[in-house]
């Protein structure tokens, strides 16, 4: 339960002070009642204000109340944890309390997230980002049987089992462009009683999408139902022909997007099991070790590299091309073609035949190359 420091009041007069006051004041009003009648009515009213300033609390703006009785929680007739709401409020004095840990916020809570996870080619994979949530009206009394600690690690737990899902069917370096597919596919999972990629395959018409997409009482406007309806939906498979999550959520993102903002009308199964309503997840980073990182670099630059040497190979083989196209021998041929690129090139494997010189009718023939004329 989120605690918050000063504003926070709980109970006006604590029982323990109270309890001392009655004590005190029934005393000199017996002592003092012999003596005259005046002061006997005098002490039971000062008794009557200690108990009804006693049995008043206060919860503050954005907060929730949980009263006890002797230490435990108030239950009504259906076993229902009693609750109270912000401002002023009354409780049996002397028996009752409102603790200042018993006082809960219904404001946004942020929890930074932090989830590891191992790709299909088995590097480490960090995500960080923030979580959003509040308490739920509707499942109010789930979330104050559970403790703050429980929540928080039961929603970490969700998200990194999550993104552990999709780390174990991909590489890891798609995860440098995928951030906000992950993103939204995790949103989907946290804010939506029926993710799209797990019902998609069960809707066959609009009329379906109605029912599973969104409850029969929260009529959705046609536009709305035309621009989910299932022919609008890419669905690209992997190669072993199964759906490619992240392709899914990348190639229907804006789809997605009008299910989260009009599919809200019922909580995902996550947020009934800590009974909490999901404002936002976001992602500020997708990262990897300095290893896998380093790793990366050198593959990217062997890999351009490797294409460099690619594009050289080309523009040679076609600069040879067009010079046997002009009857040299290819030796020279060869030979010209390496001067024209300026590639460093080994000659063990072709050997020049003759003197070794390039002919007059060789520089002639390789000027028009240069030049552009045949």
């Amino acid at each position: 339960m989120a605690k918050e420091k000063g504003d926070i009041k709980g109970k006006v007069l604590g029982n323990k002070k109270a309890g001392t006051a009655v004590i005190v004041i029934a005393i000199l009003t017996i002592i003092l009642g012999l003596v005259d009648i005046g002061f006997f009515l005098v002490g039971i009213a000062a008794i009557m204000a200690v108990l009804l300033v006693n049995s008043a609390v206060i919860v503050p703006t954005v907060h929730l109340g949980i009263p006890t009785r002797i230490k435990k929680r108030i239950k009504n007739s259906k076993g229902i944890t009693v609750v109270m709401g912000e401002g002023l409020g009354f409780v049996y004095p002397l028996v009752d309390d409102l603790l200042e840990e018993n006082i809960i916020s219904r404001k946004l809570t942020t929890k930074t997230v932090e989830a590891k996870a191992t790709s299909v080619d088995l590097v480490p994979v960090e995500m960080k980002g923030s979580l959003q949530y509040a308490p739920s009206n509707e499942y109010l009394n789930v979330y104050i049987e559970r403790s703050l600690e429980t929540i928080e690690k039961g929603m970490i737990d969700a998200i990194e089992s999550e993104f552990g899902k999709l780390c174990g069917v991909k590489l890891a370096e798609d995860f440098v462009k995928s951030r906000k597919e992950i993103e939204l596919y995790i949103n989907c999972i946290l804010l939506l009683e029926r993710p799209p990629h797990l019902f998609l395959n069960k809707i066959d018409t609009p009329d379906m999408a109605m029912g599973i997409i969104f409850k029969p009482e929260h009529k959705m406007a046609q536009d709305v139902l035309d621009k989910v309806a299932p022919e609008k939906w890419d669905i690209p498979k992997n190669g072993e022909g199964k759906l490619d999550i992240l392709a899914f959520y990348e190639k229907n993102a804006s789809r997605i997007k009008i299910l989260i903002d009009n599919a809200r009308n019922e909580l995902s199964p996550v947020e009934k099991l800590y009974g909490i309503d999901v404002a936002v997840f976001r992602i500020s980073s997708v990262s990897f070790s300095d290893a896998a990182q380093k790793a990366f670099e050198e593959k990217k630059n062997a890999q351009s590299k490797m294409n460099a040497a690619q594009e050289r190979h080309k523009e040679k083989m076609k600069i040879i091309k067009d010079y046997v196209g002009l009857d040299l021998p290819f030796a020279e041929a060869v030979n010209l073609a390496e001067s024209t690129t300026g590639a460093e090139v080994r000659r063990e494997v072709i050997s020049v035949v003759g003197s070794g010189a390039v002919s007059d009718s060789s520089l002639i023939a390789a000027a028009k190359i240069i030049g552009g004329k045949k």
